[in-house]
Formats: structure tokens, C-alpha cells, sequence
């Protein structure tokens, strides 16, 4: 298994979650991401909850079966259960090739 590099948004992430677990509420709006982001020089805020795979989480998350469910209007919620967000793709078992025709 590979290392997992800490990034910036990683750090984001953590301390996101660090901040929701000391208030005891999971959930957080994008005022909250602004802020953090900027304590870690993160340039894009709006893009560090958005995770299209789980492989993108910190290994902390990965550990803690955690992830982020997005709730609408600027607010997001930690939540366990990765597998209810992400669904693992099977491997293609069947390749095919095929010569390309051009149209007529």
C-alpha cells in the first residue's frame, strides 16, 4: 500500500473536522470552509469538500470511515459510512477491440 501525501486540502479537511468534533455538530456551511482554508493557505475553498472519490479522502477519514455528505445551499455534514457515498467500481473483466470504419 502506498503512503497517502498530506495536502493542503487535506489539512483543510482535518481541521474541519477537528472544529466540528470540539463543537459536537458535523455539520459546517461554507463560511466555516472560507475561514479554514485560509489558516492553511488553501486558494480554492470551494473546491476543498469536493471529493469525487474516496481515494481523495485523508487516510484519517479512511480510517475513521468518515466522509463528507453534502447538504445543499453552502452546508455540509461529517458522516460515517464511506460506502454510502462512494461506490466502488468493479474492474472491467472483458476488453474488446475493434477496428474503426469511417462513415460514409
Amino acid at each position: 500500500m502506498s503512503k497517502r501525501l498530506e495536502s493542503k486540502k487535506h489539512l483543510v479537511l482535518e481541521a474541519l473536522y477537528q472544529y466540528c468534533s470540539k463543537h459536537n455538530s458535523f455539520t459546517f456551511d461554507n463560511n466555516l470552509v472560507k475561514e479554514v482554508s485560509k489558516q492553511y493557505g488553501f486558494g480554492n475553498p470551494f473546491d476543498a469538500t469536493k471529493l469525487d472519490s474516496s481515494e481523495k479522502l485523508p487516510q484519517s477519514f479512511i480510517n475513521e470511515n468518515i466522509c463528507i455528505l453534502h447538504l445543499g445551499s453552502g452546508y455540509h455534514q461529517f458522516i460515517k459510512g464511506i460506502d454510502k457515498l462512494y461506490h466502488p467500481f468493479e474492474a472491467l473483466q472483458k476488453r474488446i477491440s475493434w477496428q474503426y470504419k469511417k462513415a460514409f
